[in-house]
């Protein structure tokens, strides 16, 4: 029994031992493997909420939300305000796990006057469905007069 066995195996070209076969390796996502189609792999909808205008001095209150689209699956991972001035970026309040309600809520450092353009970045975790997306950019202008 052992020789048929054995004879087997060798015929359809597996390992003999079970020790000795390597568990498989996922690279990253599972968008990345070839097993999953690419259209199963869509990203998330990444929106922002805030204001246009504001004031110098003062710290600007945005609401980013991040929803699957087509899925009842929560998205994971991680989600970051940028905030940007011709080549320059603003430190944000923090990078922040994404809750499960897939709302964060973040306040710009003070800013000084000029015209900023703000946007949400989410970074999905290795072994989600869903792939890192980046919201629409949103313009912020900062005078003296918010009117």
């Amino acid at each position: 029994m052992k020789i048929a066995l054995a004879a087997l195996v060798l015929v359809l070209g597996a390992p003999l031992s079970p020790a000795s076969a390597a568990p498989a390796v996922m690279s990253g996502s599972v968008c990345d493997d070839p097993q999953y189609p690419a259209d199963s792999c869509t990203p998330p909808r990444v929106k922002i909420d805030g204001p246009s205008r504001a004031t110098p001095r003062t710290r600007v209150t945005y609401t980013c939300v991040v929803k699957g689209v087509g899925t009842n699956a929560k998205p994971v991972g991680t989600i970051t305000l940028l905030v940007n001035r011709r080549g320059k970026r603003y430190s944000t309040s923090a990078v922040r796990q994404l809750p499960d309600t897939g709302t964060a809520v973040f306040r710009t450092p003070r800013l000084p006057r000029g015209r900023f353009i703000i946007r949400c970045r989410y970074v999905a975790e290795p072994d989600t469905v869903f792939r890192s997306a980046d919201s629409v950019p949103q313009a912020l202008v900062v005078r003296r007069r918010a009117a």
